[in-house]
């Protein structure tokens, strides 16, 4: 069983990366400090085991954040509703609106390789030109 708790304990961890989290202490669950997270969706929180305290030295502690009240099966709605904001741009990635500084990286990312391939073609082109123009040079001394 803790093996399990060890595993949910990372995926809570690489969560709270994510998106706004810290650690709070639950007064009746002294032992037992709580991940609270702030997804786009709504509050989500586990209560983290001592051993797996050190997945989260990331974490501020003791903020204030407080527990919204939220049931197990609200949860994992929240969770699961993540997936809803991801939608697939035209060239294939993923865009998430979940995470607006993400999606402006990408975006200017696309746009630079647009460019890029823009610039590429033009300058194709232009080479494709002088090509044509040594050999219609050529051609006429001929």
């Amino acid at each position: 069983m803790t093996d399990l708790y060890s595993e949910r304990a990372a995926l809570v961890a690489a969560l709270s990366k994510l998106f706004p989290a810290s650690l709070e202490s639950d007064p009746e669950q002294p032992d037992w400090p709580v991940c609270i997270i702030d997804l786009p969706t709504g509050q989500v929180s586990w209560h983290i085991a001592q051993s797996d305290l050190h997945l989260f030295m990331h974490l501020p502690r003791e903020t204030g954040r407080v527990w919204d009240g939220h049931t197990t099966p609200e949860k994992y709605d929240r969770l699961n509703a993540l997936y809803e904001p991801l939608k697939l741009s035209h060239s294939g990635r993923v865009m998430a609106s979940l995470n607006p500084a993400m999606a402006l990286i990408i975006e200017a990312q696309e746009r630079d390789f647009q460019e890029a391939q823009a610039a590429s073609a033009a300058k194709r082109q232009k080479i494709r030109e002088d090509s044509d123009a040594r050999m219609d040079r050529l051609r006429s001394r001929w």
